[in-house]
């Protein structure tokens, strides 16, 4: 029996490539680690923009282009997702410096 966690789940649930959702004057940077649609249709609903990304984009590049961060849940190990966590801790370092 192979055990789940040694594959990288969420790049294999992740969505390949950055797609826009809405277009309202708020704009939402949604980091897919395995994304329910239900999630994406509640912030739609709010009347927000959602720029849905892989689970490996750095979202630290364009922080000036999005006005809040959601991470969705996933599968699997989150130590496989350790690209997405060190994106977190350089955004997370630029907010204390600024």
């Amino acid at each position: 029996m192979e055990d789940p966690n040694s594959r990288n789940l969420v790049a294999e649930v992740s969505t390949k490539e950055a797609k826009v959702y809405g277009s309202g004057d708020k704009t939402i940077m949604m980091v897919d680690c395995g994304i329910k649609y239900n999630q994406l249709r509640c912030f739609l609903q709010r009347g927000v923009k959602i720029k849905v990304v892989p689970w490996d984009y750095d979202f630290t590049k364009d922080y000036n282009e999005w006005d809040g961060l959601f991470l969705s849940n996933g599968p699997g190990d989150p130590v496989m997702a350790s690209t997405t966590v060190n994106n977190l801790k350089v955004r997370n370092l630029y907010l204390i410096m600024h």
